[in-house]
């Protein structure tokens, strides 16, 4: 099974490897049985600040974009 990282990671490269947060959110919440339509401002942030921290992905102009380590991370997860 997948981690929620490894999801939103993959789902951002699949999509142009730039997406908006409020576009991850929404994936995010999709994928936890929430319903997207009613995320929270904050919601998944601490995790988000992980993933920046590890160097997994960049936050640029309300845009994230996962970084070579973070492609390498999809491949294999034991990386990190």
């Amino acid at each position: 099974m997948k981690t929620i990282k490894h999801q939103t990671l993959s789902h951002i490269v699949e999509n142009g490897n730039e997406m908006q947060r409020k576009s991850v959110i929404q994936f995010i919440t999709k994928i936890n049985g929430k319903n997207p339509a009613k995320f929270c401002r904050g919601y998944y942030s601490t995790n988000f600040l992980s993933w920046d921290a590890e160097g997994l992905i960049l936050r640029q102009n309300g845009k994230y974009k996962v970084t070579q380590l973070g492609k390498r991370y999809i491949k294999n997860p034991s990386i990190i």
